[in-house]
């Protein structure tokens, strides 16, 4: 897909009832098809590489012509399914992969400040540890609905800060033990130009199995957070699975609320 094609159907959104392409950039599916256009259905087809199947991007103006376009493919993904079109979706043989909910911290005055020369004493990765980092993440697949882990190359273009786009000052911070990475959680900052402030954006959380029940995630969000704050966000989100309880529990411990939104609802057929 050229990214002329891309600019021209995001431009064309509000034409459509429900999409999944609110939160996308070009970049992210800039290898993408698109299979069908009209103005009741949009559909581009690419693959995901973290869940390994085909993956569709969307805008529809209900589920019908939506599940037609898509026909009978199997071992596909589709996310942001409106949760009042989950039950045609079942009946054509999907299944909810994750139900991702919004959760906020409004404000990080509890969080500890830290002066510039401390920055340098947080544990960091660095790019020649992507491989071990994405070991990680992938130890813990499957203790969350959806999660697969993260490839080497999500790892590398999460710790490029080489663009100007948001989010910035992305790092993956580390905990290590027995001279081996054993918990990593990746972070950074967006919504610089809101009005309620800079967000610090906790995006990934992973702790080996073994490690697990040390307090080793607690430490690394308490972590992240004061990160973000020193480069200047007030205010923290992040998402959880419906069916996470106990990382809920944890968020939810550290000062994080759920958010007013349905959430995310992905989900795939096999």
């Amino acid at each position: 897909m050229k990214k002329a094609d891309f600019i021209r159907i995001k431009e064309k959104m509000t034409i459509y009832t429900c999409n999944s392409l609110e939160y996308t950039d070009y970049e992210d599916i800039a290898g993408y098809e698109i299979r069908k256009e009209t103005d009741s259905v949009i559909l581009i087809e690419g693959f995901h590489r973290e869940a390994g199947c085909r993956h569709y991007h969307w805008a529809a103006n209900e589920p019908g012509e939506l599940l037609s376009a898509v026909g009978k493919a199997d071992n596909c993904l589709m996310e942001f399914i409106p949760k009042k079109w989950v039950e045609a979706f079942e009946q054509e043989g999907f299944t909810v992969r994750d139900h991702w909910m919004d959760y906020f911290k409004e404000s990080l005055a509890d969080v500890p400040v830290i002066k510039a020369e401390e920055i340098n004493e947080f544990d960091l990765l660095n790019e020649c540890e992507s491989v071990e980092a994405s070991e990680v993440t992938i130890s813990c697949k499957g203790q969350s609905r959806g999660f697969t882990g993260q490839t080497v190359e999500w790892v590398r273009e999460w710790l490029d800060n080489s663009s100007n786009e948001e989010p910035v000052h992305k790092v993956i911070l580390v905990e290590r033990e027995d001279e081996k990475v054993t918990g990593i959680v990746c972070t950074g900052i967006y919504g610089c130009d809101s009005r309620k402030g800079p967000i610090a954006w906790i995006k990934e959380v992973a702790v080996r199995p073994e490690y697990q029940n040390r307090g080793i995630a607690r430490r690394l969000i308490v972590k992240a957070l004061c990160y973000c704050k020193f480069y200047g966000a007030t205010r923290a989100f992040l998402a959880a699975d419906e069916c996470n309880v106990h990382a809920i529990h944890l968020y939810e411990s550290i000062g994080f609320c759920p958010g007013p939104e349905e959430g995310q609802i992905d989900m795939m057929r096999e």
